[in-house]
């Protein structure tokens, strides 16, 4: 939903329109002038790359019957005014004559490169040059262009291509180097060369003529399709500002209208906002074909953030959905989009920017198009927490107080049966732990789940007694030192490291100092199990922390272990009474029911934060005594 509402202001009239125009026939006529220009550039790149790659494959040819003619040790060739003998060719046999008495003269690889590149030449005007830094035959030495490529060889470079004028006309040059293989030492070895070493290169030369021809007739076709481009183009802004001025009238109409209606509208907008702010809703309008989300600046305060702190969509919305409510809510939606109904309503949890879970019910309506497909969805969200922990609440205080009365009755009924079993249990073992060791094992077992028994029922006593005992005003901290001084000698056995931030000027509170110190004593060994169960022997990890700060109105204690952690399953259920993860030996699950019930009889609060396997605190929140 937009906060505001704008409109169309100023006078536009036809002078500006006319203007208009020409700005934009003047853009139009540069970006037509640069794309051609590009184009032209691209063309004129495209012919080098074209002569690069021919003059490449002259050199690849050159290499290959260099190879062939390598391979099989030269060839013999007739001597004749176009092939004498190569006075720089210092080998034996070089010339010879056969049976019939005709004269042949050996034509190595650079004698017959030379020749290819003089038929080349005269042919098709490609010039070939074979060159070295240290040439045996005097006219394959480089020219300047030449020196500083085969130069630049030595350095690793394998090509050198460069566009030079000559004559007045543009040529490509292009060197590669030849590396010497092991038929080239036949001739050159004696200048020392190695197989691997850079003995010097080939040159080829490509006339531009040809390329720069085919070019001028692509460039000219070019222009001519950019002609054409530009004129369509000022036709169709001449057309454009024709159709702008005589829209001009009705845009005017259309302003009139606009601002004629607009204090309706924004009066409304502001009568549906005020009705938004006193219901306490948050309201969200999804465009489902777009996929775009407005999500009101109270929908972001509920969860702790302000409007613009996150992305608007509904990818994020999703992500802030609690982990474990997220299929439910994507299965109802998609269920609801595709099925219906349209009028639609759901609870689910979404995460506060501090941590914790905020409760949310969502209603919402899906808008549909003319074919039954889903367009638009709007709803609201109202935050459902406090009424549902109040609601939590209120169940827990009536299960505690029926379960309180129930379980004084039961107690006091199983109380005495336990006392006599107990006693008759020690009568059979003191009657038999010399001559019956079977029976004397049974009979102490029997003692063991007698005094579990009676440990339970001292449990539910306390339970149903709550309240019996006078407040009186107590130190706060005096009770820590109470409960750490019961529990000290348990935490040095266990090797847990101690950690106490407790100021001695805490104010006192009014309370039952016995119940208080009964919680302490509750979660301190809750504490102490699951820091052994993480940690069964020493560890730097291993610590108890106990610490209390005052406020203006409380005084919180908190307790502190770095142990196992509570799943967040059994953090739901956790103060209900009878419910426990320890095993029957270890726990009855009315510690922390008692616990709960005792905080909640002082006017106070006890809370938790938990990650599993990272630890847990419980706070405790008591008013203080003015």
């Amino acid at each position: 939903m937009s906060d505001k509402i704008f409109f169309v202001k100023g006078t536009v009239n036809k002078a500006h329109y006319k203007l208009y125009g020409v700005i934009a026939a003047s853009i139009w006529t540069v970006v037509v002038l640069g794309s051609m220009s590009f184009q032209s550039k691209a063309q004129h790149k495209a012919v080098i790359s074209s002569a690069k790659e021919s003059a490449r494959s002259h050199f690849i040819k050159d290499v290959l019957y260099r190879k062939w003619n390598s391979v099989h040790g030269g060839v013999y060739a007739p001597i004749t005014e176009q092939t004498p003998s190569n006075p720089y060719l210092d080998v034996e046999e070089r010339d010879i004559e056969t049976p019939s008495g005709k004269k042949l003269t050996l034509i190595n690889p650079a004698y017959m490169t030379r020749q290819v590149h003089e038929l080349g030449h005269g042919q098709h005007g490609i010039e070939g040059h074979i060159t070295s830094l240290n040439p045996i035959r005097p006219a394959n030495a480089p020219d300047d262009w030449e020196r500083e490529a085969l130069l630049q060889f030595e350095q690793g470079i394998e090509e050198v291509t460069t566009v030079t004028i000559k004559n007045g006309k543009e040529e490509l040059r292009l060197i590669q180097p030849l590396v010497t293989v092991k038929g080239c030492l036949k001739c050159h070895a004696k200048q020392g060369y190695k197989v691997g070493d850079v003995r010097g290169g080939i040159s080829v030369t490509i006339p531009l003529d040809a390329y720069l021809d085919v070019y001028k007739s692509e460039s000219a076709q070019v222009t001519r399709i950019y002609f054409v481009i530009w004129l369509i183009g000022l036709a169709t802004i001449g057309w454009g500002m024709r159709r702008l001025e005589d829209n001009y009238i009705e845009m005017r109409h259309i302003q009139n209208d606009l601002r004629q209606t607009g204090d309706e509208l924004q009066q409304s907008q502001e009568r549906l906002e005020r009705v938004i702010r006193g219901s306490h809703d948050a309201p969200w309008d999804w465009d489902y074909k777009r996929d775009e989300l407005y999500y009101s600046p109270r929908g972001w305060e509920q969860l702790g953030y302000k409007a613009g702190d996150m992305p608007s969509t509904m990818e994020t919305i999703q992500n802030l959905i609690h982990s474990d409510d997220k299929e439910k809510v994507r299965a109802y939606i998609e269920d609801r989009l595709e099925k219906g109904p349209d009028n639609c309503e759901i609870e689910f949890r979404m995460q506060h920017k501090d941590g914790h879970s905020v409760h949310i019910l969502s209603r919402f309506f899906i808008t549909r198009d003319k074919d039954g497909r889903p367009s638009r969805v709007s709803g609201t969200h109202m935050d459902n927490t406090e009424r549902l922990e109040l609601e939590s609440q209120l169940r827990q205080a009536q299960k505690l107080e029926s379960l309180g009365t129930l379980a004084g009755g039961v107690a006091h009924e199983i109380n005495n049966p336990i006392n006599g079993i107990m006693n008759y249990a020690q009568l059979i073992l003191d009657a038999h732990s010399d001559d019956d060791p079977q029976t004397s094992e049974f009979a102490t077992e029997i003692i063991s789940e007698s005094k579990r028994v009676a440990n339970i029922v001292h449990n539910l006593l306390s339970f149903s007694r709550q309240g019996i005992e006078s407040d009186s005003i107590a130190s706060v901290s005096d009770m820590i030192d109470s409960a750490i001084s019961l529990i000290k000698n348990s935490l040095n056995h266990d090797q847990t490291e101690l950690v106490l931030n407790v100021p001695n000027d805490l104010p006192n509170i009014k309370c039952k100092e016995q119940q208080i110190l009964q919680v302490l004593m509750n979660l301190t060994t809750n504490a102490r199990d699951s820091l052994n169960e993480k940690y069964p022997k020493k560890d730097e990890n291993k610590k108890l922390i106990i610490s209390a700060a005052a406020s203006e109105s409380n005084i919180r204690i908190t307790i502190e272990d770095t142990g196992t952690g509570i799943p967040r399953q059994v953090q739901e259920r956790i103060f209900e009474p009878f419910f426990t993860t320890k095993p029957r030996d270890r726990g009855t699950g009315l510690g922390l029911a008692i616990t709960h019930g005792i905080i909640k009889d002082h006017g106070g609060k006890i809370t938790l934060e938990s990650e599993p396997g990272q630890g847990t605190k419980f706070h405790i929140d008591l008013p203080i005594t003015r």
